[in-house]
């Protein structure tokens, strides 16, 4: 017998090369940048699908040392997150 493979939802946000920024940020309609993640953040958890996400990404939010912002792989995923060379305004190198 083989049993079906059930997912459970994980608290949080979910973004994915091939989501959408018109979508809710769930599982099954996750956001295509990590941008889009960083205005809906308060204390919650990101999780990042496997695939290339080309952006730069700057937070306007934080999370505190009892509370942290978490940005994560999904569980078994492997996302790289490339900046296109873009360093924030008023950065040296």
């Amino acid at each position: 017998m083989i049993l079906p493979l059930v997912s459970k939802e994980l608290p949080g946000y979910y973004v994915s090369p091939n989501g959408s920024d018109t979508n809710p940020g769930t599982r099954l309609k996750p956001w295509k940048t990590i941008g889009k993640a960083a205005v809906w953040l308060g204390l919650e958890t990101l999780y990042i699908y496997a695939g290339n996400l080309h952006e730069f990404v700057s937070f306007e939010i934080s999370g505190t040392e009892s509370s942290p912002i978490k940005i994560m792989a999904f569980p078994g995923e492997t996302p790289i997150i490339d900046g296109q060379n873009q360093l924030p305004q008023n950065t040296q190198v």
